[in-house]
């Protein structure tokens, strides 16, 4: 059910089949622990998916302040991500009282240690100071989890114009490129 639209977008034969997207489950006997170990018993996974938080560059629910050596695990969320994933899931109606307080999250360690690729999606202007701080980022920042991007194995980062341009008009004097 979850790999439904990206099924119907490839067109029929072409999409991931239903057994190639593994989500974190912590009802799963061993809980979200079981999730890296399954991950890394087959030698890693071949791509992560990610986008950063807008406001407080969570990434996979990993809020700011995640230590490096975070694996999956369940995390309280803080209202700065509660109040960005209003806008990235219409179902919560625009209030606060409908996101949940609690979230699974992949850990940045497990990102950055059982990723072969990893590809981060910044779209729309209200990404442009992620997009600065993760084209600025050197290295894990705890402050801005989704900087692990640049810790991870064959990273890529696809901006769409207006998140560059919101990016270059921020100020911090990293340019960003647009992929259309």
């Amino acid at each position: 059910m979850v790999l439904e639209p990206l099924q119907r977008a490839a067109g029929a034969g072409r999409g991931p089949a239903d057994d190639a997207l593994w989500l974190p489950d912590p009802a799963a006997p061993g809980g979200p622990a079981a999730y890296d170990a399954r991950i890394a018993a087959v030698g890693g996974v071949d791509l992560f998916l990610l986008a950063s938080g807008a406001s407080d560059g969570h990434v996979a629910f990993n809020p700011p302040g995640t230590p490096p050596d975070a694996v999956t695990r369940v995390v309280e969320l803080p209202d700065s991500t509660r109040r960005d994933n209003l806008g990235t899931f219409p179902s919560f109606g625009g209030d606060l009282a409908n996101v949940p307080r609690h979230g699974v999250s992949v850990g940045v360690a497990t990102l950055r240690d059982l990723s072969r690729s990893v590809l981060m999606f910044c779209h729309g202007a209200g990404k442009g100071a992620a997009v600065a701080r993760l084209t600025a980022a050197e290295r894990y920042d705890p402050a801005w989890p989704a900087t692990v991007l640049s810790d991870c194995a064959a990273p890529r980062l696809l901006v769409d114009r207006a998140a560059a341009s919101a990016a270059r008009s921020s100020g911090t004097g990293h340019e960003a490129s647009a992929s259309a």
